[in-house]
């Protein structure tokens, strides 16, 4: 099986996020895009995804929904298709402060590309707009626009799965230089026929020239990862736990964990016409 639903979800992952504490926001939500293979090309039609992540320290809890949308287009060149992506998300923080708004949008396009023998993968080129929810924005201090690069090469192999997806934002002007920050998400599965398991991670950090307080944020999680193929939906579970922490350039002893769901919908394509809309309720 061609990397199952893997290649199906994958571009829907780009999503992006809100800083994984108050204290990180020099970073996106690093890890969106574990166990999957973010930037091969997907059959022609429109895919849903929606990311749940919780977690955090005693004193401060942060959970973001990312609700997402991709259009895998019928328009391809050189073994290339080209896909647009868009997402809304929202935080929730729960702790010494409780809140819920809206965060940065992203509007991109992917190019994906098949290279043959079970490799895959693309590039994604994106805008970020700033979070629109004031409270949230002073936290993570997005204020302007950035562009999100991203680029991706995943294998697929007799059942095993390999995905590397890194990335790069970087702000347009102003004096928000301290959201700039590049990471690389990756995992290593196995499929079971309708079920996968394998182990994931991530690593990041900041780039900015001014980080905030004169110093570097920056962190690398591990864990574990079980998804099922339920038919007309497929659901992922994660779990990652922090092994190592910067904050301001000092290494910092809070062991985060964190619980990731997703779930991934495929909804509509030229062969396979989308249900009567009253089916859905």
């Amino acid at each position: 099986m061609r990397n199952k639903l893997l290649a199906t979800v994958g571009a829907a992952c780009l999503a992006l996020s809100a800083s994984a504490s108050v204290s990180y926001a020099a970073s996106l939500l690093p890890g969106e895009t574990m166990g999957l293979a973010a930037l091969s090309p997907l059959p022609e039609g429109i895919y849903g995804l929606d990311l749940e992540s919780y977690g955090g320290t005693s004193a401060q809890r942060v959970g973001v929904n990312i609700p997402i949308l991709v259009w895998s287009t019928p328009w391809s060149f050189a073994n290339t298709r080209v896909e647009l992506i868009g997402a809304v998300p929202f935080a929730h923080l729960d702790g010494d402060t409780n809140h819920v708004g809206l965060i940065t949008p992203l509007y991109g396009a992917i190019f994906a590309h098949d290279f043959g023998g079970g490799l895959t993968g693309g590039v994604l080129v994106g805008l970020r707009g700033e979070d629109p929810d004031p409270v949230l924005a002073a936290a993570t201090g997005r204020t302007t626009l950035q562009g999100d690069f991203r680029g991706g090469l995943y294998y697929s192999h007799d059942g095993w799965n390999l995905a590397a997806t890194g990335w790069v934002t970087s702000s347009f002007g102003g004096n928000n230089q301290n959201n700039d920050s590049a990471g690389v998400d990756y995992s290593l599965t196995r499929t079971f026929d309708k079920l996968e398991v394998g182990f994931v991670g991530y690593t990041y950090g900041d780039i900015s020239n001014g980080a905030l307080s004169g110093g570097r944020n920056g962190q690398t999680e591990l864990g574990g990862m079980v998804g099922y193929n339920f038919g007309p939906f497929t659901a992922q579970a994660l779990v990652t736990q922090a092994i190592y922490t910067t904050v301001n350039g000092i290494q910092d002893g809070r062991n985060e964990t964190r619980g990731w769901l997703r779930l991934i919908v495929p909804l509509w394509s030229p062969n396979c016409p989308a249900a009567p809309l009253k089916a859905r309720y």
